[in-house]
């Protein structure tokens, strides 16, 4: 129980972040989601679309919208 109960910690830390992220990038063109792309894709230059699909953990459909 204890794994489950720390899994859902972290979820819950990462979900205040991201919301956190939101409130900074407001006013802008971003969310959350396009600026981990951008991270990724600056930390890594002549990165493919595999890699950033793989460094986010995000499905091929999700990365093209």
């Amino acid at each position: 129980m204890d794994a489950v109960a720390d899994s859902l910690a972290l979820l819950r830390q990462a979900a205040v972040i991201a919301m956190q992220i939101d409130d900074t990038l407001r006013g802008t063109e971003l969310n959350v989601d396009r600026w981990r792309a951008l991270e990724v894709i600056q930390s890594s230059p002549g990165c493919s679309m595999a890699d950033v699909i793989d460094a986010l953990c995000i499905t091929p459909t999700t990365a093209t919208r």
